[in-house]
């Protein structure tokens, strides 16, 4: 008894992370694997959460992961001791809509505007600076609505921008959902997924980008612009989730717009494996309070 006194509350910590103990059921403890990308020991994780191609993963402002799911999954590799019992548990619900048109740049019907320096082809946009304001407009498919946050997902492929000044984020026109002041400026900077909010003060459908006159020559290369209205509940259609590991998988119920509780059974294996999450359609997922416990 009192040796199960002392497991029971001896506090561990790995990697920052705070290892749980819970009595009550037949799992013994709780790791909890976080809701970002972070690194775990091999007790719990062996990499970071990903995106398979054509997906993308975002740690919001709330600490939710999110992934817009296309034809692949998200995934946490974990490593596992061949026979032993684990139990994952997360909270799901369907995120919001990529409002964005032509953000792949596949083509530029959603682009209504584009000043002279900007030329969407192959696959790509190039925004040439000249010394004058260069400036492109989206038209979503869906209007702002006021008082929620606007979440911008971005590529940077390439930028040698001389000069000063910034990439902004709305503000060029009145008509932007996203108008001044609440418009952003950054310093862009190459990278895959970059991503920042802004607070929608306009009901209409178009979304500004412009590069002001400062930039006197260079061009910033740009892909995969999305956007997305967060906590948009207008949604009626919702996506099943298949959560995986190894050999074992299951379909769960229909996500909703509301946060609900999943519960996946799994029996370890000699390798190190993916925990998996795909959905039957394309649609958007956000995942929190993700926990691992072991018998």
């Amino acid at each position: 008894m009192k040796k199960l006194l002392l497991i029971l509350f001896l506090p561990i910590i790995l990697n920052a992370q705070s290892l749980l103990l819970f009595g009550g059921d037949e799992y013994g403890f709780t790791i909890s694997l976080g809701d970002s990308n972070s690194t775990f020991s091999d007790t719990t994780s062996t990499g970071d959460w990903f995106a398979t191609a054509n997906d993308s993963v975002y740690n919001g402002g709330d600490s939710t992961l999110i992934g817009s799911h296309i034809d692949g999954y998200i995934g946490l590799p974990l490593a596992s001791t061949a026979g032993q019992k684990y139990r994952a548990t997360m909270q799901m619900k369907e995120g919001e809509d990529n409002i964005a048109i032509s953000g792949d740049m596949s083509d530029s019907v959603g682009w209504s505007t584009l000043s002279s320096g900007i030329k969407i082809e192959n696959g790509v946009m190039t925004v040439t600076a000249n010394g004058s304001n260069q400036y492109w407009f989206d038209n979503t498919t869906e209007n702002g609505i006021v008082g929620k946050k606007l979440l911008v997902v971005y590529d940077i492929i390439s930028n040698s921008l001389i000069g000063g000044g910034g990439l902004n984020f709305g503000g060029f026109t009145g008509f932007s959902m996203v108008k001044s002041p609440n418009n952003k400026e950054i310093i862009p900077t190459v990278g895959n997924n970059q991503s920042i909010e802004l607070d929608i003060n306009n009901a209409n459908n178009l979304m500004s980008f412009y590069i002001p006159s400062g930039y006197a020559s260079g061009t910033l290369v740009l892909d995969n612009i999305r956007l997305y209205i967060l906590d948009d509940s207008t949604q009626s259609v919702y996506a099943q989730p298949t959560i995986s590991y190894g050999t074992k998988s299951q379909t769960k119920t229909a996500l909703s717009n509301s946060w609900q509780n999943y519960t996946f059974d799994f029996v370890g294996n000699t390798a190190t494996d993916t925990l998996k999450i795909s959905l039957s359609d394309t649609a958007k997922v956000k995942i929190d309070n993700v926990k691992l416990r072991s018998k």
